[in-house]
């Protein structure tokens, strides 16, 4: 496993980084991060315990950001976690592992992130979200007060949901199906060879709060936009992955060249702009070139419309129709996977139309676009009421 840490202005929303924040927010967070630094500092000369140290973190997100909107405690093993309301019945949102200072041996770090900390805190990640079911957990950070690691639960899950042989072995052992329970062989015989050949590259986020500490101290309000992201960093708005109305139209920069590469694009720079174009090398799979050849066999058999209106070439034309054509699918598409999403998100009932389980394939889509959303509803064959009913 390799460790990459990136600043938060790398793992924060575009709309969460153009927020404005209130004064009053920055002199909250100030006064209860210089609060926070003095108390560790004290505890470490005291020789706290580690069961200690959570509460100086637990004081500190709560009197910062989630007192009265969201529960944060201890639960079970598990160091802190951040619920998804005010109820501690509500979903886990946020896993924390707290290691104290001087705990070296066991925390996390760039050199040797497959220590204790990781794999106390991916077993878990996996009791809430395999063995209990909560998929609404968001985050997953390891800190030591001091420097935090903050994960965004979705990789993990990736990885895991992946990986069969993996959570089935898992699995059996918290059913005790393999003779054995102890944590420490979970640790040594399962997680820590699980993180060192199968994860690979994992980012997170990365803050060491010592280099805030003189900043802290500081009158001067130009010294405190050192602090915005930060500050960010913690809230609800990016640990509970909350919206913002003014990023709805942006697009997740990884989403985007997945949507080219299954477009059969690519972005390339021509005189220092950027450009969309073909694929340099044609992907046989992709959307572009499929709907190429059924083009090229259309004109073929001189049905096809007239193409010079798309350029001066026969190349140039056939592709500039292909485009249009994938543009105006994918519009539609991406519309109605937006529509799906508010449906599900206001009714309890099953509304996922555009779930694979319904469409395994293009002419299943065919079938939604041509059978059901162009038909009125009196007018649909048996066959598509009955699948698309809800629509």
């Amino acid at each position: 496993m390799q460790l990459i840490p990136q600043v938060p202005t790398k793992t924060l929303q575009l709309g969460h980084l153009r927020q404005n924040l209130v004064r009053k927010d920055v002199d909250v967070f100030k006064a209860n991060l210089s609060t926070l630094l003095q108390r560790v500092e004290i505890a470490e000369n005291n020789n706290e315990r580690e069961d200690n140290m959570k509460n100086l973190v637990l004081d500190f997100l709560k009197d910062t950001y989630y007192k009265g909107t969201n529960e944060i405690n201890t639960k079970g093993n598990y160091d802190l976690v951040i619920h998804q309301d005010l109820s501690a019945n509500s979903p886990v949102s946020v896993i924390v592992e707290v290691k104290r200072p001087s705990n070296n041996s066991e925390m996390i770090s760039v050199q040797n992130p497959n220590t204790k900390a990781l794999q106390e805190l991916l077993h878990y990640f996996l009791q809430e979200s395999f063995i209990k079911g909560n998929k609404e957990v968001k985050y997953l950070i390891i800190t030591n007060i001091y420097e935090w690691y903050i994960f965004d639960a979705a990789i993990f899950e990736k990885i895991f949901f992946e990986n069969k042989s993996f959570i089935k072995k898992y699995k059996e052992w918290n059913d005790k199906k393999l003779g054995i329970y102890k944590t420490d062989w979970l640790y040594n015989e399962l997680l820590k060879p699980f993180i060192e050949n199968e994860l690979g590259e994992i980012s997170c986020a990365y803050i060491c709060l010592q280099d805030y500490k003189e900043i802290v101290q500081k009158t001067e309000e130009e010294e405190d936009k050192k602090l915005i992201y930060v500050y960010k960093i913690f809230s609800p708005a990016h640990l509970l992955k909350h919206s913002f109305a003014n990023d709805a139209n942006t697009l997740n920069t990884s989403f985007y060249f997945e949507l080219l590469h299954i477009l059969g694009l690519e972005e390339v720079k021509d005189s220092g702009k950027k450009i969309i174009r073909r694929k340099k090398k044609p992907e046989s799979g992709s959307l572009i070139e499929n709907v190429l050849q059924e083009i090229i066999h259309r004109k073929r058999l001189a049905f096809a419309p007239n193409l010079k209106q798309y350029g001066d070439n026969e190349e140039e034309q056939l592709f500039s129709v292909a485009l249009e054509l994938c543009i105006t699918w994918l519009n539609r598409i991406l519309f109605l996977k937006l529509l799906e999403g508010q449906m599900i998100k206001y009714s309890k009932n099953n509304l996922k139309f555009l779930h694979y389980e319904n469409l395994k394939d293009f002419d299943e889509l065919n079938e939604l676009f041509f059978d059901v959303l162009a038909i009125p509803v009196e007018e649909r064959n048996m066959h598509a009421k009955a699948k698309f009913e809800n629509i």
